[in-house]
């Protein structure tokens, strides 16, 4: 073999080994993204959690928002961040928005947690998120590129200052129907609030009771227990 062919070679392996080092996810983009104030409450504990495991960095901005398409998998956790996301894809982890909205798409299969950071989480009947959907529109992060390259978070509050999300828990709003002898089939159906990032959630239901034939009102207040607030 000639002195020129071994060059070339040597040449195309080091060409693949640094195509791959920068292709390979949740590696250096891990080290891409530090918080330097992480401000109060559990969305910045959960950030601060995924950015030290392995996980996906995508940079987006109002006008490129980041999509992850249907029929594509994500084997670790997606940090979006500066931007919105558009999710249908499957992501064995958790999808984080930070600077944005987070809307999920027919398709979109999450193991854990949807959660937007500065925006709210807009969902999908026609898919699902395993770990709960979280908003958290009161803050977000300002975005700093430090010299390095490296992008530096810092808490920074919002002019919003009351947050109320709507949602329909079970099918559209209707709840898992019971059934005795003295209401026969007592359907429950209504929406959920939820007030301060999910800290209160407010159940307004009305019952359908067949035997009866009537719908009787009902409102219920759940507070998230303090061990729920700080994982």
């Amino acid at each position: 073999m000639s002195g020129a062919r071994r060059i070339a070679i040597a040449l195309g392996i080091i060409c693949l080994a640094v195509a791959a080092a920068t292709l390979a996810p949740g590696t250096a983009a891990a080290q891409a993204v530090v918080i330097r104030d992480m401000g109060p409450g559990r969305a910045g504990r959960w950030l601060r959690s995924a950015l030290a495991a392995p996980h996906v960095l995508i940079r987006a901005d109002s006008a490129h928002p980041a999509v992850l398409p249907r029929d594509t998998t994500y084997n670790e956790t997606v940090i979006v961040v500066g931007g919105p996301a558009e999710v249908a894809s499957t992501v064995r982890g958790e999808v984080i928005v930070v600077g944005g909205d987070l809307f999920l798409h027919p398709g979109v299969n999450i193991s854990s947690r949807a959660i937007a950071i500065g925006g709210g989480v807009y969902e999908t009947s026609l898919g699902q998120v395993h770990g709960g959907i979280f908003s958290f529109r009161e803050f977000t992060y300002g975005i700093t590129r430090l010299p390095d390259g490296t992008l530096a978070l810092d808490y920074e509050l919002t002019d919003v200052r009351d947050t109320r999300v709507v949602s329909l828990p079970g099918f559209f709003g209707v709840r898992i129907p019971s059934y005795d002898r003295t209401n026969g089939l007592s359907l429950p159906f209504g929406p959920t609030l939820a007030f301060d990032t999910a800290r209160y959630e407010l159940d307004l239901l009305g019952v359908y009771r067949s035997q009866l034939g009537v719908v009787d009102p009902q409102a219920e207040v759940r507070v998230a227990a303090a061990a729920e607030l700080d994982r």
